[in-house]
């Protein structure tokens, strides 16, 4: 647990913390070597990839999730959203959404694909869309930072 006084910028654990609870849902970016880690940026990943497991069948219905989960999950953490931002994207993207987009049936698919590699619900979205959105996209991963993953 952090300290109270812990500011969400500069608040640093143990990384061997980050590998506690279920590591399914962990970011991209936590098992690459790191010392220490900010909880706060990773609890913003965990959720994401918890959403993207589940609600990846809805993103061609509400193509806006794919950018808000994926400035949500990227493994750069310095562009990783807060969960401030997090939830004032969302927020938009609720109060723009359609009542027939509301109202639409998803089925819910599990899919771990998913979060492992971003292009999986990107290339469902049209390419202007993704255009438009790219700066949202995260990065691929650079192939060092695999060679250190379980």
């Amino acid at each position: 647990m952090p300290p109270l006084d812990a500011s969400i910028e500069d608040c640093r654990r143990p990384s061997v913390e980050a590998s506690y609870g279920q590591r399914i849902y962990n970011p991209a970016n936590v098992p690459q070597g790191e010392r220490y880690y900010n909880p706060f940026p990773l609890d913003v990943g965990c959720l994401g990839n918890l959403y993207l497991y589940w609600l990846n069948r809805a993103i061609p219905v509400v193509p806006l999730l794919a950018p808000l989960l994926g400035k949500m999950t990227t493994h750069v953490v310095r562009d990783r959203y807060t969960a401030e931002e997090a939830l004032a994207f969302f927020t938009e993207l609720r109060a723009s959404l359609s009542p027939e987009a509301l109202d639409a049936l998803i089925e819910h698919e599990q899919d771990f694909d998913c979060v492992m590699d971003p292009d999986r619900y990107w290339s469902q979205l049209p390419l202007e869309f993704q255009f438009r959105w790219k700066t949202h996209r995260p990065p691929p991963v650079h192939w060092l930072p695999r060679l250190l993953r379980p």
